[in-house]
């Protein structure tokens, strides 16, 4: 690995560690924490060619403790570095100060925050778009609505390789005790191996349909097939069987009710990992030869493809929208940062969605809420990845 991109790596590891202290802020506060991250990035940029080989050495001596720290909800001030084993060569080193104060300066706002939760966030979007949070709908008045209509609901879940055993029974087992509780359900499983998927008991009004994909060599391949799949091979079933179509992955878990408060003509999903970044940190494609492109600085949200839904006309408009940004950047030789994940936001960056869910709705273990729908399971990508999964 070349110099320029080991430092890339120590670089992007310093944004993943401060967006911990970034996303620890109260709203009112926000603003000064989104400027003085600039502040400190637009001083490292300046600094760029005078950064010595030590800054780079001192960053991953700072980056490992500040890490262990934010994640016991401490603040950061010297006795605790110090104590977590912070060298004081660290704090002599050319923009080491910088990222020092920087840190220092927002992991105090930690402990009086109350992180994340209704009614402290937004409930309505820009565009006037619901964003769902526990507290600020009503369950009775939604579930009467959805009930009288006799609403189907879908759950599309792709799962593949190592993925199918070490996942799928355990998703599917979660989605019978807590995904729409009451309704009826069909469970759409994309696998490539239909002789894995589990037995799983369902209650009466659920049905499951298997539906065998293709194998692909690369991991990267298997994640941007997936929308091509949902368009071909989910659709045409659903559009005669559902009302509304859930597309997750399946490395995830229901931990309590998720409900029709969720429904809407499209819905996406507020990343929880990203919630907090300011939008120049955010993991948009920003190539503009892509066909994924997203200038940050317009951004909306970033969004998560792990979950997205809405009805079955509008799911078919994002899979084909997304599978044509693919084909296009193929063409190109091009491979998005994020491959289906950068398609999708670049979509909903142009096609609002009429509703988003927050962070509660697929929790990454980490942000601070008061609750949980949906929770990421542990990964294990370097053994799941490996040898085509």
């Amino acid at each position: 690995m070349n110099t320029a991109s080991s430092r890339q790596i120590e670089w992007d590891a310093f944004k993943v560690t401060i967006r911990g202290v970034a996303m620890a802020t109260r709203a009112s506060i926000r603003q000064t924490v989104v400027d003085k991250l600039k502040e400190v990035e637009g001083r490292l940029a300046m600094l760029e060619g005078q950064l010595e080989a030590a800054f780079w050495v001192e960053l991953r001596t700072f980056i490992c403790p500040l890490s262990t720290l934010l994640n016991e909800g401490c603040g950061v001030d010297a006795q605790r570095l110090h104590n977590a084993g912070v060298r004081k060569a660290s704090l002599s080193v050319p923009g080491i100060q910088d990222l020092y104060c920087v840190t220092t300066f927002l992991t105090e706002q930690q402990n009086s925050c109350n992180l994340g939760c209704f009614p402290n966030e937004p409930s309505v979007s820009s565009w006037g778009a619901p964003i769902v949070w526990h507290g600020n709908f009503n369950r009775t008045q939604e579930d009467e609505f959805y009930r009288a209509r006799g609403t189907v609901i879908g759950l599309s879940v792709f799962a593949v390789g190592k993925y199918i055993q070490r996942y799928l029974g355990h998703f599917l087992e979660t989605a019978e005790i807590y995904f729409m509780p009451g309704y009826p359900v069909v469970y759409y499983v994309m696998v490539d191996d239909p002789s894995l998927v589990p037995k799983i008991y369902l209650l009466p009004n659920r049905s499951m349909e298997v539906i065998k994909v293709k194998k692909h060599a690369r991991w990267q391949d298997i994640s941007m097939m997936r929308m091509r799949d949902i368009a071909e091979l989910v659709v045409p079933r659903a559009k005669r069987e559902v009302n509304f179509l859930f597309c997750m992955d399946v490395d995830q878990e229901f931990t309590s009710r998720y409900g029709v408060e969720t429904l809407s003509a499209l819905v996406a999903q507020t990343h929880s990992f990203h919630y907090f970044w300011p939008k120049f940190m955010q993991s948009f494609e920003t190539n503009p030869a892509s066909a994924a492109f997203v200038d940050p600085s317009k951004s909306d949200y970033y969004y998560h493809a792990a979950t997205f839904a809405g009805t079955v006309y509008e799911i078919l408009k994002l899979a084909r929208a997304c599978q044509e940004g693919i084909r296009r950047d193929k063409e190109k030789g091009i491979e998005a940062v994020f491959q289906e994940e950068s398609h999708l936001n670049h979509y909903l960056l142009h096609t609002k969605p009429t509703k988003l869910l927050s962070p509660e709705y697929n929790w990454d273990g980490w942000l601070n809420v008061k609750y949980h729908t949906l929770r990421w399971m542990p990964k294990d990508y370097a053994n799941l990845h490996k040898n085509t999964e």
